[in-house]
């Protein structure tokens, strides 16, 4: 069977996405199917990892029949047949599969965010993304609000009604949000939706104990509205005074990160260092705890990544899945949602008890077994078999 993942943007490029995609596309191959990358931008194609990457040429990308026509015809030439649209609600990418009419070619939509945390945590984002528009105070208030969450909820049925409808099966990352499409939608056929988890991106690290040093790691995007990580800082500063040997590496890049730097220096806290966009492993190596802030997460695989690396993670409970990947207090830590007050106080509790860490460092590392990028390729072909037969 010969497989294509589809999106608007390079998977070279697509961050989490990307990443989780590569790693499928090898395990795949090994399985000796076929994997073609399609982004329906421009570009040169290239190899990745032996796939080839193509995009549409520049008539098609600017002409809507133009693009359905040469997506037809790439489909036909590369015998496609299962298409894994990666775009999950920006389905503008399915909106080119479904007017496309492809005869006998089956259809997955991933979606690859949480569900019903975009609603419970909606209040939570809303202000940090529109804390500095002039209209702010208007719509900071009961009603305000209510009309908000109302027209973001009306937004998302739109999008999952979409997806359901026009995919062969709706992947999502945990089979805890199945339910939650309920959110949105008033009925949904259940046979149509599924839960499968991203592989992990790492294997887990031989001899981690060896290298841990008194640091405490974050990895991801600076940035405010999902990542949260002015709250970083602010973890910082109610802990970092109880414990002078430790230091705080940030890791990453992002529209905040100026911003956050200068906070830093602003407020004088120390033993904390930024390093933009590197290679996360030998960080997560030296790191003794990972800490997340986000306001809401799809599967949050960086946690795993950490798991790897026995460095325990703690997160805020976002987002339901994150049951999936940590269970509290055993490899990694769950704190109520956006109690910074517990958190640092939790967090400052066990860097004082290095008994207990490398207890629950050893449980991460055993943890990340459950998604060996084998025992999720063997869900996902237990899929293809599955729509093959149309037993959706």
């Amino acid at each position: 069977m010969n497989i294509l993942f589809f999106w608007t943007i390079p998977f070279k490029n697509a961050g989490g996405v990307g990443a989780v995609t590569a790693k499928l596309a090898q395990e795949f191959i090994k399985r000796n199917f076929c994997v073609h990358y399609l982004s329906s931008g421009t570009g040169d194609s290239y190899e990745d990892y032996g796939v080839t990457q193509s995009f549409f040429p520049a008539a098609a990308a600017s002409d809507k029949n133009a693009g359905i026509s040469f997506f037809r015809k790439y489909i036909t030439d590369h015998n496609i047949g299962v298409i894994i649209n990666q775009s999950g609600i920006d389905i503008s990418t399915l909106k080119i599969i479904d007017a496309a009419q492809l005869t006998g070619v089956k259809v997955i939509s991933v979606h690859h965010n949480c569900i019903t945390c975009l609603q419970e945590n909606y209040v939570h984002i809303i202000k940090e993304s529109l804390k500095d528009k002039i209209y702010f105070p208007l719509i900071n208030n009961y009603f305000g609000i209510r009309i908000l969450k109302y027209l973001n909820k009306k937004k998302y049925r739109v999008f999952f009604e979409y997806l359901v409808a026009k995919s062969d099966k709706l992947v999502l990352l945990s089979k805890h949000f199945i339910p939650e499409l309920n959110t949105y939608l008033n009925h949904f056929p259940e046979e149509k939706v599924t839960g499968i988890p991203n592989p992990a991106s790492f294997d887990i690290a031989e001899n981690a104990e060896s290298k841990k040093e008194n640091r405490i790691i974050y990895v991801g995007r600076i940035e405010y509205v999902q990542k949260q990580v002015n709250l970083l800082l602010d973890l910082w500063k109610m802990i970092s005074a109880q414990h002078p040997g430790w230091h705080f590496d940030i890791v990453g890049e992002g529209s905040a990160l100026v911003g956050l730097k200068q906070r830093a220096i602003n407020e004088n806290l120390q033993n904390i260092y930024f390093y933009g966009q590197q290679d996360p492993r030998p960080f997560l190596e030296k790191a003794k705890f990972f800490t997340m802030t986000s306001s809401f997460e799809g599967f949050g695989m960086v946690l795993v990544e950490a798991q790897a690396y026995a460095a325990v993670p703690f997160a805020f409970n976002c987002f339901s899945a994150i049951e999936d990947v940590i269970k509290n207090m055993k490899d990694g830590v769950i704190i109520k949602p956006f109690d910074l007050n517990e958190y640092a106080l939790t967090l400052s509790a066990f860097m004082k008890n290095e008994s207990l860490r490398q207890e629950m460092a050893i449980n991460a590392q055993r943890a990340v077994g459950k998604y060996h990028v084998e025992k999720v390729a063997n869900n996902w072909i237990s899929l293809f078999e599955s729509i093959k037969k149309n037993k959706v």
